[in-house]
């Protein structure tokens, strides 16, 4: 299976919160997979960026740029999630094999409980992780390449189900055989539980939390 990790940061966070996932989570990615940093510009090896604002409000325009200027065609599949996420990736192959997604379909896929308002509607909280298939990337890129406004919310989790939504994706929220969910917006939900055992992602996670979940739940 070949996934694309892209961890969604800044240039302040590059070499801060950045390098405790590269040296706890990302160390387990299988070998046909890969892993980038999204962020304003590209510093150094694995980071890419293109040239944008780079405060909270920019990351619409850093996921246009990047979902219209990068080549996925290595990819099956695409997870985004913040510098602070942690993800269990063996967890993430077999959530996506037992499944039996087919990543030519237009799907995406998060924790689907944040209300916006705005939207009227339920979206994905991104920081802790969306999985994109390479079918729905492809129908993105020609959203975005035909559409003269495409950024209608400042809020990077809205503008990108707001576009999922444009392009009729396949929304869903991320849960196992027993309706639990696997894709955590905050660490401190349900940690205490099983659900340390079979969540994909949490997030809000500090060096501690990553070296702790790595040391205990997937080295």
């Amino acid at each position: 299976m070949k996934i694309l990790y892209v961890i969604l940061s800044c240039n302040n966070y590059v070499d801060t919160r950045c390098p405790s996932s590269e040296n706890t989570w990302i160390t387990k990615i299988n070998d046909k997979s890969d892993y980038m940093i999204l962020s304003a510009d590209s510093l150094r090896e694995k980071v890419v960026g293109y040239q944008t604002r780079d405060d909270y409000w920019s990351l619409p325009d850093k996921m246009l740029n990047f979902f219209k200027k990068f080549d996925f065609k290595d990819y099956e599949w695409v997870l985004t999630l913040d510098d602070d996420a942690f993800c269990f990736p063996n967890r993430l192959e077999n959530y996506l094999l037992k499944n039996k997604f087919n990543y030519n379909d237009n799907i995406s896929i998060g924790q689907r409980s944040c209300y916006f308002a705005e939207m009227d509607d339920t979206i994905f909280c991104g920081g802790g992780g969306t999985i994109v298939s390479r079918g729905c990337i492809n129908l993105l890129k020609e959203f975005i390449d035909n559409e003269i406004s495409p950024i209608r919310y400042l809020c990077g989790d809205c503008c990108m189900f707001d576009w999922f939504k444009k392009i009729n994706s396949q929304l869903i929220h991320a849960i196992n055989d027993n309706g639990e969910q696997i894709m955590f917006p905050n660490k401190y939900q349900d940690s205490d539980s099983g659900y340390l055992n079979s969540a994909i992602t949490y997030h809000y996670c500090d060096e501690n939390d990553k070296n702790y979940l790595f040391e205990n739940f997937l080295k």
